[in-house]
C-alpha cells in the first residue's frame, strides 16, 4: 500500500526519498533540487511564461500608478524645497533644517574651513559628517567638502598636502 505522505510534484508516482538522516540544510537543498528539476520541464516553463504575461497584462495599471506617483513626488519636491531639504537632512544626518541653520549661524554664516561666504556649486551648503560615527562636524562650501572627500577624511593625507603646498 502506498504511503499517504505529501510528495513533491516530481515524486508523485514513486516512493518519497528518505530524508530522516539529513540535516535541515541538506533537506532544504534536496527539496530545492527537486523543484529545480520540476521547473526545468518545458511544459512548466511554457505555463509559467503564460501566467507571467497574464499577470503583467492584468497589472499594467500598477506601472501607470508608479509613474503617476513619481510625477506627483517630482512636483511636490519642486513646490516644497524647504520641506524636501529638511527631510533629506533628517534622513541622512539626523538633524533638522533649523539645527543646520543654527550650526551655520555659530560658524558666522561662513565655511567652517576656508571661511567662504558663498557655498559654491549648486548654491547650497554641504553638511560635513564623520563617516565612522555619523556625527555632523560642520557646514562646508563645495570646495572644502570635495577636498575632504578626495582625501578620504585622512588627516595624514591632508598634512602631506599642507607640506607639499609649503614647498
Amino acid at each position: 500500500m502506498k504511503s499517504l505522505k505529501s510528495t513533491t510534484p516530481t515524486q508523485s508516482s514513486r516512493q518519497r526519498a528518505d530524508l530522516s538522516n539529513f540535516t535541515p540544510e541538506q533537506k532544504l537543498e534536496h527539496r530545492r533540487a527537486q523543484w529545480r528539476k520540476f521547473d526545468a520541464k518545458p511544459e512548466r516553463k511554457a505555463r509559467k511564461a503564460v501566467t507571467n504575461k497574464a499577470y503583467y497584462d492584468a497589472n499594467l495599471t500598477s506601472v501607470e500608478r508608479r509613474e503617476a506617483k513619481a510625477e506627483y513626488l517630482k512636483t511636490w519636491r519642486r513646490d516644497n524645497p524647504v520641506k524636501e531639504r529638511d527631510g533629506k537632512l533628517r534622513q541622512n544626518y539626523g538633524i533638522t533644517l533649523q539645527e543646520r541653520d543654527a550650526l551655520l549661524e555659530v560658524q558666522g554664516f561662513v565655511c567652517a574651513i576656508c571661511a567662504a561666504e558663498v557655498p559654491g556649486g549648486r548654491g547650497d551648503w554641504h553638511t560635513d559628517h564623520c563617516h565612522s560615527s555619523g556625527l555632523v562636524r560642520g557646514i562646508l562650501c563645495q570646495h572644502c567638502n570635495l577636498m575632504l572627500g578626495h582625501a578620504r577624511d585622512n588627516t595624514d593625507t591632508l598634512a602631506r598636502a599642507i607640506t607639499y603646498l609649503g614647498k
